[in-house]
């Protein structure tokens, strides 16, 4: 017997009692069990692990979430959730439940590239901040028209 990948385990069994004679009865069955129970874990492992891979080369068990190599994970709609509850998209900005996408400076981007700030205005990329009405609001706290 050169190598054990190429016997079956009544093989393997069958070298080890023969090997050990009378120390069988203290030895194998312990292990005898373990290695058992390790390669009927090993299959199951291999199947979970053919289920549950996906064609985008996400992991995931049924519509549970997919973990990837960024930490991130996917959901079933395709859109990845962070672990700190929101969700993150392909350009690294996360989407909150609302819709919106929350950027590095805790502003929230929406999906016309403007950002909403936690009082409930929008902003552009120059810093200014928006109202529903279309007026902006400059840092200086001064109000202008659509122009500004």
């Amino acid at each position: 017997m050169d190598g054990y990948e190429e016997c079956d385990w009544d093989t393997l069994r069958a070298s080890m009692i023969e090997l050990w004679g009378d120390k069988y009865e203290i030895w194998l069955p312990p292990l005898w069990e373990h290695l058992t129970e390790a390669a009927g874990m090993e299959t199951k492992l291999e199947e979970l692990a053919k289920e549950i891979e996906t064609s985008d080369g996400l992991h995931g068990a049924s519509k549970r979430l997919y973990g990837t190599s960024n930490g991130l994970y996917g959901t079933s709609e395709g859109s990845y959730r962070a672990s700190n509850g929101l969700y993150g998209t392909s350009d690294g900005s996360y989407g909150t439940s609302d819709g919106l996408h929350g950027a590095s400076n805790i502003l929230h981007k929406t999906s016309n590239r403007s950002y909403r700030a936690s009082d409930g205005l929008y902003g552009n990329s120059k810093g200014l901040y928006g109202n529903r009405k279309g007026l902006y609001r400059a840092r200086n706290k001064s109000y202008g028209s659509h122009h500004c």
